[in-house]
């Protein structure tokens, strides 16, 4: 016998009082598969594996079969049922012992359809293009509790960084009377809201910035008015005009702001 192309895994939106789904891959013990049904309105979760609450039909057929539920569904469940075979060899072949075709069949389909599970799984998570050259080697650092991800300035792997609490960047304010400079805070983000003051102002980065650094500057001033901010910096004179705001980051690797 052959065995199908068909995907691991079948998704489905229930209607009101449904009970019976299909799967469309082979298994070959009823306890080859995970059955999920998401409540409507409720976010998925993986511990909501059903392990007794449906009957099984098709074991052995290469095009799946159905399952039915014991308990009926409400329109709009998620129900999602997946392959889960265990990784194991069930069968040993002996000297002189039985050879039968439906026994060998078994055997390639259940290899077949491990390969297939574990393409389901890999379709699952993140990747990188198969043309993206350099990639070896990417390993996640250690968890550590209320921390983020984010690449390395030379993109050689991910590190654990603080995420800003609460939903409001940093803010500095100032009324300037002249030119004004900012600094590096340590921080992700500096929001700067400024008025010009009746003048042309310029706005200046002083020291050194860590990558990816951003800065945004607001133009307070009256939008009636014609007073312009200028982020100056290696020779990016950039006007921002009254009631605009621009962001502006800086990079590590070309030693300058965008």
């Amino acid at each position: 016998m052959t065995i199908t192309t068909n995907d691991t895994r079948d998704e489905y939106t229930a209607t009101a009082g449904q009970t019976l789904f299909n799967y469309t891959f082979k298994i070959f013990e009823s306890t080859d598969l995970n059955v999920y049904v998401t409540p409507v309105g409720q976010d998925p979760d993986d511990d909501t594996d059903i392990v007794t609450g449906y009957s099984v039909t098709g074991i052995g057929d290469e095009d799946g079969g159905t399952i039915t539920l014991v308990d009926p569904t409400t329109a709009g469940d998620s129900v999602t049922i997946v392959s889960d075979i265990p990784e194991s060899r069930t069968t040993d072949y002996q000297n002189n012992g039985d050879f039968l075709p439906d026994t060998v069949n078994d055997d390639f389909d259940r290899v077949v359809s491990l390969v297939k599970q574990a393409n389901d799984k890999v379709n699952r998570t993140v990747s990188f293009q198969e043309s993206e050259q350099g990639v070896s080697n990417l390993e996640l650092p250690a968890p550590v509790a209320l921390k983020g991800l984010r690449w390395k300035s030379d993109l050689t792997g991910l590190e654990n960084v603080d995420l800003t609490t609460g939903t409001t960047p940093p803010v500095i304010r100032a009324t300037l009377t002249g030119d004004t400079t900012f600094t590096d805070n340590n921080g992700e983000r500096l929001i700067l809201i400024l008025n010009p003051g009746g003048a042309d102002r310029n706005v200046n980065p002083s020291g050194t910035f860590t990558d990816g650094f951003v800065v945004e500057v607001i133009n307070n001033g009256p939008t009636s008015s014609y007073e312009l901010l200028f982020f100056d910096s290696t020779g990016l004179n950039n006007p921002v005009s009254p009631g605009i705001k621009q962001s502006f980051t800086y990079l590590l690797t070309e030693d300058k702001w965008i």
